[in-house]
């Protein structure tokens, strides 16, 4: 008894509720609580299954646990299609990809290599898969979808992506709001040693979450559309961009069927 005190200390519940319009398995009822270990993983309540903390697929694609919550998306500070703040309750835990996709993976995928002879890409198997249009990120998703047997693997929606970016935090950066510390966690236009093209991932320090170049490096394809004639959108800033654009609530646009060396993209992996 003694022992299964001492475990229960360490937990603690994150109730969590429904976000039906975002969330992948989102419903209209509260759910029983789940319980995040920090470092380790998280428990479900409901079926007592334990999910590890990280994860590697079949791809090489190594994805680190999301844990369950609520938090604010937005920002009163930002621009205009910031400024209308949500609450969002991510009623499941989710699994995030660590870092951006990348060349590697998508060539065991897409056997495929978009970024040859382009003018703003390096070549190497730790570097960002870049030229990807939409489609064809939602392709490599879908392949994916088929070599591991599932239908557990999307791009993330925006909620969870911003989710994700902020890590439990509420300032401009997963690190606060001081964008000149932002040259320790993200390749950007004003980065000391700025070049022209993506890094190898991974090289800057990780949210508090674990994952990497949330801020910078490529934006990031994520499934919302900002509607049908602007196409979808994409988040988190690029090598090219100014501090501002890295803020965890910026949102941009770009046309579907746009490639180019700025743009890459994550995945998302559900439980269920």
């Amino acid at each position: 008894m003694a022992k299964f005190v001492i475990l229960a200390s360490c937990l603690w519940p994150i109730l969590i509720s429904a976000d039906h319009s975002h969330t992948k398995g989102a419903g209209d009822s509260l759910v029983p609580a789940a319980f995040f270990v920090p470092g380790r993983g998280s428990y479900s309540s409901s079926v007592k299954e334990f999910h590890p903390k990280q994860i590697t697929n079949s791809a090489g694609i190594q994805l680190v646990l999301v844990p369950a919550g609520e938090f604010l998306m937005g920002s009163k500070s930002g621009d205009e299609d910031e400024k209308i703040l949500r609450k969002h309750q991510i009623k499941n835990p989710f699994y995030v990809s660590k870092y951006e996709i990348t060349q590697s993976q998508w060539k065991k995928i897409m056997r495929t290599e978009p970024w040859l002879a382009q003018g703003n890409a390096q070549v190497g198997d730790r570097f960002p898969a870049v030229y990807v249009n939409w489609l064809e990120a939602r392709e490599f998703i879908a392949r994916l979808n088929k070599l591991e047997r599932c239908s557990c693997y999307h791009l993330p929606t925006e909620v969870e992506w911003e989710y994700a970016a902020r890590a439990g935090t509420v300032s401009s950066y997963s690190f606060g709001n001081n964008p000149r510390l932002l040259d320790q966690f993200a390749w950007y236009a004003g980065s000391i040693s700025n070049r022209r093209f993506a890094r190898s991932v991974g090289k800057k320090q990780a949210n508090p979450w674990g994952l990497y170049d949330m801020h910078g490096n490529v934006w990031e394809w994520v499934a919302d559309w900002h509607n049908e004639d602007m196409g979808p959108r994409i988040r988190g800033g690029s090598w090219g961009s100014p501090s501002s654009s890295l803020r965890s609530s910026n949102r941009s646009v770009a046309r579907v069927d746009r490639r180019a060396g700025h743009i890459g993209f994550r995945v998302v992996r559900t439980l269920n």
